[in-house]
């Protein structure tokens, strides 16, 4: 973790989320993990632009991580955009499928 930072863990709605915190306050960094049976879902991983290039990526992935190991979970899946590709390659995720976004509108 790099210096003026700490995490923090929380549950939202079935979600456990981690976040990075900077000592001035600012959130820095987080994302999420729900567990469903024997799969790990990682979601909503962002890093603030002012704190990029800063390994903060890694800490909330690996900090999330933990939690599925602690759950006894080896199987992970992750939502991810094409920003965070080379995030991912580099902790050793590869891409198994596309991924598509569809919006079902609410009938009034």
């Amino acid at each position: 973790m790099p210096q003026g930072y700490q995490t923090s863990f929380e549950n939202q709605h079935g979600a456990h989320v981690v976040k990075v915190i900077h000592e001035n306050g600012e959130l820095a960094a987080s994302g999420r993990i729900v567990l469903h049976g024997q799969t790990a879902i990682f979601d909503q991983i962002e890093t603030a632009e002012s704190h990029r290039r800063r390994g903060l990526g890694s800490v909330v992935m690996q900090s999330l991580d933990s939690l599925a190991v602690s759950a006894g979970i080896n199987e992970r899946l992750l939502v991810a955009t094409e920003d965070g590709r080379a995030l991912y390659t580099r902790l050793g995720w590869s891409v198994i499928s596309p991924w598509s976004t569809a919006v079902l509108p609410v009938s009034p």
